[in-house]
């Protein structure tokens, strides 16, 4: 959780420096990160299903162009590398 905290923080001071550029132009990005789930399993009430989650891996890139300071457009893509949720039924008889 605290590399992903990092990370964020050194993208945010990165974008920020883009963001109050005395010029425009292009720029290009990528970032990476782990999702963590907040449970660890769960189970559905009515269909008796235990659902567990994983974290995966994102990794994720954007090329934009800067307009005017602050002001930019930008196409970005995410890619999930992992399976987020496990299903398997049990059964109680």
């Amino acid at each position: 959780m605290t590399k992903l905290l990092k990370l964020f923080f050194i993208t945010i001071i990165i974008f920020n420096n883009i963001a109050f550029a005395k010029e425009t132009g292009f720029y290009i990005g990528a970032e990476g990160g782990i999702v963590e789930p907040v449970v660890s399993k769960f189970r559905h009430k009515h269909s008796n299903t235990e659902i567990i989650l994983k974290k995966s891996s994102m990794y994720s890139g954007e090329i934009g162009y800067i307009i005017y300071p602050q002001i930019a457009i930008e196409f970005s893509a995410t890619y999930k590398l992992n399976i987020v949720c496990i299903t398997y039924y049990l059964s109680k008889k």
